[in-house]
């Protein structure tokens, strides 16, 4: 049985632990080189799992948890409920690995799935708003706002000085840049409660 008994916190004994691990957990590889003094990640090959390996506690215990999918812009998530666990580092790699498929993997089995939904649910949403914008910024001749990417600035040449679209796109809140001609007004009131009576309906 290997053990780790002493840790001084040096990126070959992080190598050392990984590799370690691995021998004891067929199907799996690093999954990125390791680069840290007290963690490494690894990832299962056929269905691209990743855990996270802590040594921060090392030599009393190892703490293993998701390494969870992230989204665009860096956007990482993880479930609410997130498992961790802890195993004595005297117990040996063979026992780690052990745990992580009895207490862990399960949780990970469950929690990818929806974790991977989620985050193709924020893209789409940003694909529609961003259509939408795009569609708002052709329809008033103007750039989207590279500071508000969910803004179109109007300007003098029309009474809007502002549409603001929503995170999916489906709806947009225009601000008016000055105060309108009565009958204009008028017009636009009556239209717009013709299009409520007609969407009620």
């Amino acid at each position: 049985m290997t053990a780790l008994t002493k840790f001084n916190r040096d990126k070959e004994e992080v190598v050392a632990e990984a590799k370690a691990l691995l021998a004891v957990m067929p199907g799996w590889e690093l999954a990125r080189p390791v680069e840290s003094y007290w963690c490494f990640g690894l990832r299962q090959k056929d269905t691209g799992y990743e855990i996270h390996v802590s040594l921060n506690e090392a030599p009393k215990k190892y703490i293993v948890s998701g390494s969870w999918p992230g989204g665009k812009h860096n956007r990482y998530m993880a479930p609410k409920n997130e498992v961790k666990i802890g195993v004595g580092c005297k117990r040996g790699h063979e026992v780690l690995a052990q745990q992580i498929e009895k207490r862990l993997m399960p949780h990970i089995r469950e929690e990818w799935p929806k974790i991977l939904a989620q985050l193709q649910h924020e893209e789409d949403c940003e694909n529609g708003r961003n259509a939408t914008v795009q569609e708002f910024a052709d329809l008033l001749d103007k750039e989207p706002s590279k500071n508000y990417p969910e803004t179109v600035w109007g300007g003098s040449d029309s009474y809007v000085r502002k549409i603001q679209v929503n995170y999916d796109g489906s709806g947009v809140t225009i601000e008016l840049d000055t105060s309108l001609p009565k009958e204009l007004a008028e017009k636009l009131i009556r239209w717009l409660q013709a299009e409520w009576k007609e969407n009620e309906e």
